[in-house]
């Protein structure tokens, strides 16, 4: 296998950054209230989740976030990619065949609306685009 190095600065970067994104897509500021309402999740249920901690959400959230950014900075080692640019391609790529295919064999199964599909597959792929680019770049 071959070695590659692991740049520990930026993937918390972009880790951080997509933590932000997330952040703010699923707020009512941008697509908080539809997100809720396509998931079929009153604002009962959230208060609910609010009251038992969402701390603990947030943190696994954010571990779930350097994950990602630690994979992509492993493929993008693997490819060879250097700069922004090539960094979004692999962050596309990484999305379109993992990311977009699971999240919609989900959608399948449980029934959901396409739109929620769109409006989450929306966030993942700027999170995957961003994330490439920084990793990318740095």
């Amino acid at each position: 296998m071959v070695a590659v190095s692991m740049n520990i600065s930026a993937i918390i970067v972009a880790a951080l950054v997509a933590f932000v994104i997330r952040w703010l897509w699923y707020s009512p500021l941008l697509f908080g209230t539809p997100w809720q309402r396509l998931s079929g999740i009153s604002k009962t249920d959230l208060e609910k989740a609010w009251k038992r901690g969402m701390v603990k959400t947030f943190i696994a959230d954010l571990i779930l976030c350097v994950i990602t950014a630690s994979v992509l900075e492993l493929f993008l080692g693997l490819t060879r990619a250097a700069g922004a640019g090539q960094g979004m391609q692999i962050g596309f790529f990484l999305w379109l065949g993992f990311v977009a295919t699971t999240t919609f064999r989900r959608l399948l199964w449980e029934m959901k609306p396409l739109t929620l599909w769109f409006l989450d597959n929306a966030f993942h792929l700027i999170a995957c685009l961003v994330m490439g680019a920084i990793l990318g770049a740095w």
